[in-house]
């Protein structure tokens, strides 16, 4: 558990330290915000506790900024930037495993909960890609608590869980 901050130059080939995260948290989640230029660092455990945090790290201004917390207390879990709004889904927390995920509106600046995944994922590998048509998807892939090939996807616009059937693997 640490609140060292790191960057990596690619064209240097160089580490510089960076402003040091507020609070010190292990086990949290990273989104990148391309169109912001911006990333958010949520929930997360410390030494003592696992606060519900939100944080927003500009790289332009190397300043940290506390968003407002989201509901509910997570680690493990998953986040992403999908069509400007934070999402967070699955993951653990003091009470047990979760199966629930919330949106972070920055125009409201408010969180409100999603339509909750088919099962509980803790430590999944997630990513978001697009259909043809570009509705955007969040793929949950694994985890803890499941096998590797097991898949659940997001389907945003329609704020629903689509649990995909056992034809994907991962072995050619």
């Amino acid at each position: 558990i640490t609140s060292l901050h790191l960057a990596y130059d690619i064209a240097a080939n160089t580490w510089s330290t960076q402003a040091e995260v507020p609070t010190a948290t292990a086990l949290y989640a990273v989104a990148a915000d391309v169109t912001r230029g911006v990333y958010y660092h949520v929930g997360g455990v410390t030494l003592t506790s696992s606060p519900a945090t939100a944080k927003m790290y500009d790289p332009g201004t190397n300043t940290w900024t506390d968003l407002p917390p989201p509901s509910i207390v997570r680690i493990y879990h998953g986040a992403a930037v999908i069509e400007g709004k934070l999402y967070v889904a699955g993951g653990d927390s003091p009470a047990g495993t979760l199966i629930n995920g919330e949106v972070y509106d920055f125009e409201t600046r408010q969180w409100s909960p999603i339509a909750p995944p088919n099962r509980p994922r803790v430590n999944a590998q997630t990513a978001v890609v697009k259909d043809a048509a570009g509705n955007p998807y969040w793929i949950f892939v694994g985890g803890m608590t499941d096998p590797l090939n097991s898949v659940d996807v997001y389907d945003v616009r329609n704020n629903r869980w689509i649990q995909l059937d056992n034809s994907f693997s991962l072995v050619l």
